[in-house]
């Protein structure tokens, strides 16, 4: 078998690709623009990838019958295509749990405790002019007694919530689809979460319903020094809204996703002065080396899979 690794950048040069070298010749292409698709498809049995777009129309002739995405979503293939064509498509599930949920602790807590003012109120020297050993002049708050409200309450939702617990928070979750059902947390509908909630963290799809969840209304709801966190899907949350809101009082957002990505430069939450109050990461909240090794040996179990004409992982 030919297999082909088609954007090994977005996995990263420490963790090895070796493992898929157990069922042929592996090669790995550091990114792959779309002009490049078409002779792939052609040339190789197997493709992995994580973002690369594989949309119809499809050329002729197909090499390729089995496609292994990089990630759980599947918006960037043509699934519909790729069935008539007789290619199968796997993905992996729930191997970014932890290291989203830790994320989503690391942005709040960075948040709450303004960090990076600390950091550098010390470098300026101002406080070794001080003559005190401690300064108040960027006060913080405890999790204890706070409420942690999630928005959507699937595997990382659950982690989050049990974080949140370990810190004394009481847990409320809203759904996006307005489905009830029991997870063992209060559920509210959207306007008590925002409204009664000291932290909001995004744990849910990108899907009609949810795309610009986090509207004007939303956020207008938010109580004063109110911390949102957003590792879900950049769509999920307007930031035009968002900005404004930020502006108009004291919020505290934490973002790793973004309707674009990169962001562009001319965005406004580079072009916004919210020293403190906001704290951006290059969607990485998925990606920490476990979870990205974990990425590789669920792919090597899906082409064991379908090699044994399994159905491991298929969508």
């Amino acid at each position: 078998m030919k297999i082909a690794v088609l954007d090994a950048d977005t996995i990263g040069d420490d963790i090895d690709l070796s493992p898929l070298e157990e069922f042929g010749e592996l090669s790995v292409f550091r990114r792959t623009e779309s002009e490049e698709i078409e002779t792939r498809l052609q040339k190789f049995d197997v493709l992995c990838l994580n973002k690369v777009q594989i949309k119809r129309p499809l050329p002729d002739s197909v090499r390729t019958r089995l496609i292994c995405l990089f990630a759980t979503g599947t918006d960037n293939v043509d699934l519909v295509s790729l069935r008539n064509a007789g290619i199968g498509v796997c993905n992996v599930s729930g191997y970014s749990t932890d290291s989203v949920a830790q994320h989503t602790l690391f942005m709040v807590l960075s948040l709450l405790h303004q960090g990076q003012k600390h950091h550098e109120y010390i470098l300026s020297g101002e406080w070794s002019r001080s003559g005190l050993f401690t300064t108040h002049q960027h006060p913080f708050f405890e999790l204890k007694g706070k409420t942690w409200g999630l928005v959507g309450m699937g595997r990382i939702g659950r982690a989050v919530a049990k974080l949140a617990e370990a810190f004394g928070c009481r847990v409320q979750w809203c759904s996006v689809s307005g489905n009830s059902r029991e997870e063992g947390y209060p559920q509210v509908v959207k306007e008590e979460l925002f409204s009664t909630s000291d932290v909001i963290s995004l744990h849910c799809p990108l899907t009609e319903k949810s795309q610009g969840y986090v509207d004007e209304k939303a956020l207008g709801a938010m109580k004063d020094r109110g911390i949102l966190v957003n590792v879900a899907r950049g769509a999920v949350v307007d930031v035009k809204a968002l900005v404004a809101a930020m502006h108009r009082k004291n919020i505290l957002a934490g973002l790793d996703v973004f309707s674009r990505e990169p962001l562009k430069e001319e965005s406004l939450l580079l072009k916004s002065d919210f020293h403190g109050r906001l704290l951006l990461s290059p969607h990485i909240a998925w990606a920490s080396i476990e979870a990205r090794n974990r990425v590789i040996e669920e792919t090597r179990m899906n082409i064991q899979s379908f090699l044994a004409s399994q159905g491991r992982n298929r969508v």
